[in-house]
């Protein structure tokens, strides 16, 4: 593969080790070494959002639109919209001195088991731990997080309309009544002492529907970012 990993090895072996090639080559391979690392990365990236690793295809082009396939992520949205109080911090970092071997080969940072709930690998944390549009708890695609094990919790759309204002949002239109969600657990498998988290607002009734508007959709994706951005960012 031109853009791997272990491609990128390779590219850097040409650049440095290599005393036939020339000073122009070798500047070539210094440019494709730290594109590869750049593919690599993005990709690892992906995996820490839930439709990347759910198989739900979220298509933001305008060439999708030609297919009937245009359904641009409202979760990507959100984080690039609130990048700047998105919680970072919190998380030690998984490769560090105080452990190099459960993340030694670069797949493990992908995934660490097949077909095992016990994976300590990014796309397994966000696989089991999150539901996406089309993969909600009325899908039937994966078997986590699973709606057996959630909770029903009614909240007063005025007690998040003031959630919003808090936040420094426009006002909410007048409404009444409440909103139905639906909470899950979160396992993180890697650092046990991070243990099993509740997402108090994983879903509700059709919540992830692209035509509902996207002020509805913040208050659950808040919710999930405060749990999920600094396992995703470490």
């Amino acid at each position: 593969m031109k853009f791997s990993f272990q491609q990128a090895r390779e590219y850097l072996w040409q650049a440095t080790a290599n005393p036939l090639n020339s000073y122009a080559f070798r500047q070539k391979q210094f440019g494709m070494m730290f594109e590869s690392l750049g593919h690599v990365i993005h990709h690892l990236e992906d995996m820490a959002q839930p439709q990347h690793v759910r198989d739900d295809q979220h298509c933001d082009i305008d060439l999708c639109k030609v297919f009937g396939a245009y359904s641009p992520s409202l979760y990507e949205s959100f984080t690039a919209k609130e990048e700047a109080t998105l919680p970072f911090g919190g998380y030690d970092p998984v490769y560090s001195s105080a452990d190099t071997a459960s993340f030694n080969t670069v797949r493990n940072f992908w995934t660490t088991t097949v077909n095992d709930n016990a994976g300590k690998g990014i796309a397994e944390y966000t696989n089991r731990g999150f539901v996406s549009k089309g993969t909600n708890f009325d899908k039937t695609v994966f078997t986590q997080p699973a709606l057996g094990g959630s909770t029903a919790l009614n909240t007063d759309i005025a007690t998040l309309c003031g959630e919003d204002a808090t936040l420094g949002y426009a006002a909410c239109p007048p409404a009444g009544g409440v909103m139905t969600m639906y909470s899950s657990t979160v396992t993180d498998n890697y650092r046990t002492t991070a243990g099993t988290r509740v997402n108090s607002r994983t879903s509700t009734q059709s919540i992830f529907d692209q035509d509902l508007k996207r002020c509805g959709a913040r208050r659950f994706f808040r919710s999930t970012v405060s749990i999920f951005i600094p396992r995703k960012v470490c």
